[in-house]
């Protein structure tokens, strides 16, 4: 039988940062997004504010940066 929470117990679990979580490649951002590799590396990533950024040669942007930058566009 399982106990009820204590408001701390509930605060502890709600107030755990989640980890930030980086998308690797131009496919794993663009499946993120629902568009094409190709619309990431080129529109997208000129776009200003755009989270995507090359590093090392890779394509890369952080998941929850991807989703604000989309979810507060004014177009």
């Amino acid at each position: 039988m399982t106990r009820p929470l204590s408001p701390k117990e509930f605060d502890k679990i709600v107030k755990t940062p989640q980890k930030a979580r980086i998308l690797w490649t131009a496919q794993a951002i663009a499946s993120k997004i629902g568009c094409t590799a190709e619309f990431v590396t080129g529109p997208l990533a000129r776009e200003p504010g755009s989270p995507i950024r090359k590093i090392g040669g890779r394509w890369c942007a952080d998941e929850d940066h991807l989703l604000e930058f989309f979810k507060f566009r004014q177009d």
